[in-house]
């Protein structure tokens, strides 16, 4: 799972609302060195909506001490979504950024990172 294949998937046009509501769940998250020190961890996750079509939203995280994990660029999300205020009306670039970013946040990503970097731990 390389996030950075999403600028390969087919563009998905979405209102900025439907991006919003729509659910989304975790295909998968990888640390980029799983023998770092904790603290020192970084890597990469990836959540996909549940509605036809998909669209991906991916980004890189980081782990600024051991077991808190923030975004390591919030403007560097990937998606494939390309999204609408209104029908014809698409939102500018740093709007954009923002509507993917409220998505983000909104997930239980940082659950579901710190949940893996137990896991290397333990294994």
């Amino acid at each position: 799972m390389a996030a950075w294949t999403i600028k390969a998937w087919p563009p998905v046009l979405s209102q900025q609302a439907e991006l919003f509501a729509a659910r989304y769940r975790h295909i998968g998250t990888e640390v980029q060195d799983p023998s770092a020190k904790p603290g020192q961890r970084a890597g990469h996750t990836l959540w996909v909506s549940r509605t036809e079509p998909p669209v991906a939203i991916a980004w890189d995280w980081a782990e600024v001490c051991p077991f808190v994990v923030v975004l390591s660029d919030p403007m560097a999300v990937l998606t494939n979504a390309q999204i609408e205020r209104g029908p014809h009306r698409p939102l500018d670039e740093g709007d954009a950024v923002v509507a993917v970013n409220t998505v983000v946040h909104r997930l239980p990503w940082q659950r579901v990172v710190r949940r893996r970097l137990s896991e290397l731990r333990n294994s």
